[in-house]
């Protein structure tokens, strides 16, 4: 489901339009093709859908590693706070109750082909 057209103008106005509409579709999730026509990104309007496995999985983590980068602190849900102080309560009490690392991926490694 897209978008209706949007209005088309002549010569340099319409190069002026097109950029600024390009700019503020930009910021509410939409493309602007040249035709003037807008549209909701997708994995299928990108060529996404298009890529090797691989080739999506790697775009996946490049996409991951920018939003950790920006570094924002997204609200918790209330069961994610009160799971989280449940686990920190857990670990105050029962200290030594851990495993390591090592440990941890001997197991699943064993699990692997």
């Amino acid at each position: 489901m897209g978008a209706e057209p949007k209005a088309r103008c002549r010569g340099a106005t319409q190069a002026y339009v097109l950029a600024f509409a390009l700019r503020c579709a930009a910021t509410i999730g939409f493309v602007v093709h040249e035709t003037g026509y807008a549209m909701a990104i997708s994995i299928k309007s990108l060529g996404i859908d298009r890529l090797a496995v691989e080739d999506r999985l790697d775009l996946v983590e490049q996409i991951w590693d920018s939003i950790a980068a920006d570094n924002i602190a997204l609200p918790l849900t209330d069961a994610q706070r009160i799971e989280l102080e449940r686990r920190i309560a857990d670990h105050e009490q029962n200290p030594d109750d851990v495993v390591a690392w090592d440990e941890i991926r001997a197991a699943v490694s064993k699990h692997l082909p």
